[in-house]
């Protein structure tokens, strides 16, 4: 070695100066200590970040955790720490499911047509009802040429007409002429209107027919109501056909039939004619109409002729019916 050599320094020694055995030993164990500590937080950290992701997806799985039900096994989800760091920038939705269209519909409240308090509970109005003209339920509600607005009776659940004249009711009684000025084609009219008009009729209906002339006659021999059921229906139409006719125009013993006899009251009449009556007729109508309650409407008819109109008409007026003019066959 030359003198002029430079002697360069040992950084073994170096480290030896500066730090002693005894102190590397113990930073040495103390960087191990460290190292376990940092692995099992992160072990920690894991873990508990792997819990709540699993209880978020339970949670958004289409409906609630029920605890204690269910029987398969419940699966740990493992996440990363750059799971965990993208789950902290992005945040966690946690918002309520939306409500279907379907599920809100049926929940939605359905709006009252009128709010009815405790003490007017007995009072509810359901509309104005002024444009349905004179009707009280059994009444008519149009005719043909000539017929006078309003109507009456009791009734309602289904309906019928006769020579175009319509009422509403449940129970139909029919007045109709069978005297000799009816013989012809007026008299197969009405036979024709007759059965029409029954089988307008639901089968829940009900009617009577009496023919009145000299003689007055309930057909089928009984004073009760029929059903218009289709059998019922079917067998009157051969009486209808077989019925005879007789002379005069007394309407009257019909009437006492039907508003003194038959229970219970019908919601509709009809009255056809086509000849005068007495007036007296009008005035015992009148009183029978008068022992109850509400009358019943009479649907008045002048077929062919209108001899009877004045009459007809009163009897229309005071039972809240109708009358009607029909021409001729």
């Amino acid at each position: 070695m030359h003198e002029d050599d430079e002697v360069q320094p040992d950084p073994t020694m170096e480290r030896d100066a500066i730090l002693p055995p005894r102190l590397r030993e113990v930073a040495a164990k103390w960087l191990l200590r460290m190292s376990v500590l940092a692995f099992a937080i992160s072990i920690v950290i894991h873990l508990t970040g792997g819990v709540v992701a699993r209880f978020i997806t339970i949670g958004h799985g289409g409906g609630p955790a029920v605890i204690g039900q269910g029987e398969g096994p419940v699966e740990m989800a493992i996440l990363s720490d750059g799971d965990l760091k993208g789950i902290d920038a992005n945040g966690l939705d946690v918002s309520v499911p939306a409500i279907s269209s379907e599920v809100a519909a049926s929940n939605a409240p359905v709006p009252s047509l009128t709010e009815v308090g405790p003490s007017d509970a007995g009072s509810v109005s359901l509309g104005d009802v002024s444009d349905l003209g004179a009707m009280s339920g059994g009444g008519n509600v149009s005719g043909a040429d000539g017929a006078m607005g309003g109507a009456g009776g009791t009734g309602g659940g289904g309906g019928t007409s006769f020579f175009g004249v319509e009422a509403a009711g449940t129970r139909f009684a029919f007045i109709v002429d069978f005297s000799a000025s009816m013989e012809g084609q007026k008299i197969a009219r009405l036979k024709q209107e007759l059965r029409e008009s029954l089988d307008r009729m639901a089968e829940t209906n009900e009617f009577i027919i009496v023919t009145f002339s000299d003689v007055t006659s309930v057909l089928g021999n009984r004073t009760q109501w029929r059903e218009a059921s289709n059998a019922g229906r079917k067998k009157m139409y051969p009486i209808i056909e077989a019925q005879p006719m007789g002379s005069n125009t007394l309407p009257l013993p019909a009437f006492r039939v039907v508003l003194g006899e038959l229970r219970p009251r019908p919601d509709a009449i009809y009255f056809m004619t086509d000849g005068e009556f007495d007036e007296a007729v009008v005035q015992e109508v009148a009183l029978m109409q008068s022992k109850m309650s509400t009358p019943v409407p009479v649907h008045c008819i002048c077929f062919a002729s209108q001899s009877g109109e004045v009459l007809m008409k009163k009897i229309a007026q005071q039972s809240k019916g109708t009358y009607t003019f029909v021409p001729g066959p």
